[in-house]
């Protein structure tokens, strides 16, 4: 494997340093699980299975809380008797200024409180 890293201007030192060393952990870590599992396809003995429960801490936590999340509204639909569409507008409520005014908020990088 080869990469070009590249980093920002202002980016000091040891920011660049603190990154480099979780991208070559995490670029190591995927090394090995995708050796190990090159050599259990090629022997016949892979299985598809969970993930690593070490190694994919991250992935597997994210995984379970998408399955809750999902858990959930889905027994909100049941209790309500129809399916729930959240990313669409609900049509009877006429005051979205609430959720206008964050969006510009969101997108406005001058915006003062949003670190990002």
């Amino acid at each position: 494997m080869q990469y070009e890293v590249y980093r920002h201007d202002d980016s000091t030192d040891s920011d660049f340093k603190e990154m480099d060393d979780f991208f070559k952990q995490v670029e190591s870590e995927d090394k090995f699980l995708c050796n190990n599992a090159q050599q259990n396809l090629n022997s016949g003995g892979y299985v598809s299975g969970p993930l690593h429960p070490h190694n994919e801490k991250g992935v597997l936590h994210f995984k379970s809380l998408v399955k809750e999340l999902l858990y959930e509204h889905r027994e909100k639909e049941k209790n309500v008797g129809h399916e729930i569409k959240p990313a669409r507008r609900d049509p009877g409520i006429a005051d979205i200024s609430s959720e206008e005014l964050f969006c510009r908020e969101v997108c406005d990088s001058s915006s003062k409180g949003l670190a990002w």
